[in-house]
């Protein structure tokens, strides 16, 4: 339980916040907030984490748990104006005219309990003071990255099922409430029983993200807000050919490497989420291919996976295959690349296995710089191609 633990340290006092608090969870959002004595109308989906400071508190589903005066309608003289379906204002009175669906009547009642006309779910408190309240229901938020051909990288997140937040103060957390409720219920009493405040740093610690995206006002079911926006100074992508895989014309896959540090314009912490891959066509930038992030922290450096690409080709056959003794074959392969695009492009040529060993190699026709990286375990050899050129590479290898 390294996720618990960690966030049961956490202190907060809900009380010395003057707005409303929230706790978004990957699966649930937790909302606490000053309740007065009485009624409270909750949404279907809304559920009770705890009371604290009420006498009594209960649940009650009866949609018409609340006075109400039936009437005849061929006898009703009011006037009338229509809210809803079967819910109408009394004009000059206090009162609406509605249909008990119960009873199959009409009735009245006060303005004030329209809300749970339409409402079958609310919170009864009794209690002398107001009380604190936590409720949660099923919410979620996703990390989604933008990263722009010009190094452009932005950070967002992305909110679902938090459609009623109005200047609630709102933290993400990295764990699922509903897995461990009960003990989540405990460290949210615990927590606001604090008498000091705690501010939920950006951090990942032991896979634990925690992030505080401050006052918030969400409308709407799905929301994107943006946390921060970088420029990406330098990265290197490798189109990855994979030695021990007989192919003919196929597009390799291009990995990106990215360190993400200060001095790279990066230096951010990285929860694993989606990634928007932009590129340029016709002066026009456009969202190209959408791919999984794996989560990094400040000063790792950061692979993708930026799928295959579509100006370079490449064919890798065997020549020879030849069994030296009952432990050792000495293999040949002669892999043609292809660079179609007006750029240079970097070439990775690679295979790991135990007591795989170089044992020769040339390349045919010209190139711009050739790494040969490889030791006994593994293969690696980084060619930089020229714009629109053709080279084949002759490799001559024990395993």
């Amino acid at each position: 339980m390294k996720k618990l633990t960690f966030l049961m340290v956490l202190t907060i006092s809900f009380l010395a916040f003057s707005n409303p608090l929230s706790l978004i969870f990957k699966d649930a959002i937790v909302n606490f907030e000053e309740m007065k004595p009485g009624d409270h109308i909750m949404s279907e989906d809304e559920n009770i984490l705890w009371v604290e400071g009420s006498e009594k508190w209960s649940i009650k589903t009866n949609k018409y748990n609340f006075s109400f005066n039936l009437v005849d309608l061929d006898q009703f003289t009011g006037e009338i104006k229509e809210i809803e379906d079967n819910i109408f204002e009394v004009v000059d009175s206090n009162k609406i005219l509605f249909y008990n669906s119960n009873l199959g009547k009409w009735a009245t009642t006060d303005k004030k309990n329209f809300p749970f006309i339409k409402n079958s779910k609310h919170l009864s408190i009794y209690a002398k003071q107001n009380v604190l309240v936590a409720t949660y229901k099923k919410a979620s938020w996703s990390m989604i990255y933008e990263l722009y051909p010009d190094g452009k990288f932005t950070k967002n997140v992305e909110i679902s099922g938090a459609e009623t937040l109005e200047n609630s103060r709102v933290y993400l957390i990295n764990d699922y409430l509903q897995e461990n409720i009960q003990n989540f219920s405990l460290m949210t009493r615990n927590i606001a029983a604090e008498s000091k405040s705690y501010d939920f740093q950006e951090d990942i610690v032991q896979n634990i993200y925690t992030l505080d995206l401050g006052n918030l006002d969400i409308n709407s079911d799905k929301s994107v807000i943006n946390i921060d926006t970088r420029k990406i100074l330098l990265f290197e992508d490798y189109l990855e050919i994979p030695l021990p895989y007989t192919t003919q014309n196929a597009n390799p896959y291009i990995i990106r490497h990215i360190e993400n540090t200060k001095e790279n314009g990066l230096g951010i912490e990285i929860p694993q989420g989606k990634l928007w891959i932009n590129e340029k066509f016709d002066n026009e930038t456009v969202p190209l291919n959408k791919i999984n992030i794996d989560s990094y922290s400040i000063g790792e450096s950061i692979v993708l996976n930026m799928d295959k690409s579509w100006n370079f080709y490449y064919s890798n056959n065997i020549i020879s295959d030849v069994k030296i003794n009952n432990e050792t074959r000495m293999t040949q392969r002669n892999i043609n690349l292809t660079n179609h695009s007006d750029d240079y492009k970097w070439v990775l040529i690679s295979e790991k296995s135990a007591n795989i060993q170089l044992d020769d190699y040339s390349v045919n026709d010209d190139y711009d710089t050739l790494i040969n990286d490889s030791k006994k375990g593994e293969i690696n050899i980084k060619i930089k191609m020229n714009p629109n050129s053709s080279i084949s590479v002759d490799l001559i290898y024990k395993k």
